[in-house]
């Protein structure tokens, strides 16, 4: 097993692909879990780990990656109110009411 993952920039659906490229050697490892001595359970066993460490820092990346998204739509949503006030106001009755309407139709 000489073949090393290498993981490009993606979104959020990447994660599905990354936890399947763990599956496969586990599954592999676990087959090969009864012997110690065999190199390909200590090579399996390597790429297992290479492999949880790759998307463990790629789920690191991510999740950094959303907060810094968040944040910023929190800032960009604080200058529109303080921007435009009544705007803010008018926009949030009507989400208001419109929740209302759907919740009343309940």
């Amino acid at each position: 097993m000489s073949s090393t993952h290498k993981f490009e920039t993606c979104d959020e659906t990447c994660i599905d692909e990354e936890l399947t490229l763990l599956i496969e050697p586990l599954e592999k490892l676990l087959q090969y879990s009864g012997d110690q001595n065999n190199q390909e359970y200590i090579e399996l066993k390597n790429t297992a780990k290479q492999t949880l460490e790759d998307i463990k820092n790629r789920l690191t990346q991510t999740s950094d990656n959303y907060y810094c998204k968040a944040k910023q739509a929190a800032y960009c949503a604080d200058d529109y109110v303080h921007e435009k006030p009544w705007q803010s106001i008018i926009l949030g009755a009507v989400a208001g009411l419109f929740t209302g309407l759907l919740l009343a139709r309940n």
